[in-house]
C-alpha cells in the first residue's frame, strides 16, 4: 500500500510540474473518455472508475495531451490504460519500476506501442 501511495504522489508531482503546459484539459478529456470505453479495459477497470473518478482526478492533476508523464509502479495498468491514449498523439508516457504485469498484459495490446519502459 505504501508503494502505491508513493507512486501516486510521484505521478501527482510530475503532473503538477507541468501545470503550465500549453493547451487545455478538453483535448485530454476527450482522449480519456475514449480510453475509458476501450476494449482493453475490463469490467474490473470500469468498476474502479466509480471510486477513482479518472476524469476529475486527472483534470485536478493538470493533465494535458502534450505532457510527458512518468508512471511509477503501474501495477495492473489501470492508469496506464488511461494515460497512454490520453497523451499518445502529442505527449509521451513512460512507465518505471514493477512493470512486468503491464508489459505482459497491456503493452502487448494495440495502441500501447508508444509507451516506454525506463526501469523494470
Amino acid at each position: 500500500m505504501k508503494k502505491v501511495i508513493f507512486a501516486l504522489l510521484f505521478v501527482v508531482g510530475l503532473l503538477s510540474l507541468n501545470l503550465a503546459s500549453a493547451g487545455n484539459f478538453e483535448a485530454a478529456q476527450k482522449n480519456l473518455e475514449g480510453a475509458m470505453k476501450a476494449e482493453v479495459r475490463g469490467e474490473a477497470d470500469t468498476i474502479r472508475d466509480r471510486n477513482r473518478k479518472p476524469i476529475e482526478t486527472l483534470e485536478f492533476f493538470g493533465l494535458r495531451e502534450n505532457m510527458t508523464v512518468v508512471e511509477l509502479l503501474p501495477g495492473g495498468g489501470w492508469y496506464t490504460k488511461l494515460l497512454a491514449p490520453a497523451v499518445a498523439d502529442k505527449g509521451k508516457l513512460y512507465i518505471a519500476l514493477g512493470t512486468s504485469r503491464v508489459e505482459k498484459n497491456v503493452l502487448t495490446q494495440e495502441g500501447f506501442e508508444k509507451v516506454s519502459v525506463v526501469a523494470k
